[in-house]
């Protein structure tokens, strides 16, 4: 486990063993029905550089660039990671959802963007769990502008808590390099009533 946020980012490389972790993906991949929607950016709308799906407990919603997700069921795979977290974390942090998205190709990517919806509440914590091909996260902080770029392996887990949201961004660039594909799971705390 290193912390290389002090009380903000923390990354275990190895929290799934590569086959574990391999198993998950071919599961995930062809189990799960991906979808892709449209995000709005600069008054225009565009189809997301990726597919994703949305679970959770029953009856959460979460509003993504102006779209509002209700969950789907649990796949049991991805309950069974999300309860080996709260295990990890002695269950300080507990999750209700999780946004999982699929990049099929070096085209896939996320733009920038700090996880501070209302609903996940002041400081949330979110635990990000690769799965699949490797790609690098950038990570910017807001007032000094330095970046940092962590390749995220196979069955690595990222823990972002505390106020990283509020002091960083964070994206998935697009890469013209060959890249297998890649399953993120990004397990949250929807805080129901906000």
């Amino acid at each position: 486990m290193k912390e290389l946020i002090p009380g903000q980012l923390i990354l275990i490389e190895h929290f799934i063993n590569a086959n574990t972790a391999q198993q998950h993906f071919e599961e995930l991949q062809s189990e799960t029905a991906w979808f892709s929607d449209t995000i709005t950016m600069f008054g225009k709308e565009f189809i997301q550089p990726r597919l994703i799906n949305f679970q959770g407990d029953p009856g959460l919603s979460y509003v993504y660039s102006k779209k509002e997700y209700t969950t789907a069921i649990w796949h049991p795979s991805v309950l069974s990671i999300k309860e080996a977290i709260e295990i990890q974390f002695r269950n300080k942090i507990q999750f209700n959802c999780v946004l999982m998205n699929y990049y099929r190709n070096g085209s896939d990517s996320m733009g920038w963007h700090a996880d501070n919806e209302p609903e996940l509440g002041e400081n949330p914590s979110i635990a990000s769990l690769s799965l699949g091909g490797v790609r690098v996260m950038n990570i910017k902080n807001k007032k000094s502008k330095r970046l940092t770029k962590i390749s995220l392996n196979p069955g690595s887990l990222l823990l972002m808590k505390g106020a990283f949201q509020e002091n960083f961004i964070h994206a998935i660039p697009k890469t013209t390099k060959p890249v297998p594909p890649r399953i993120n799971l990004t397990f949250r705390q929807i805080k129901k009533g906000l």
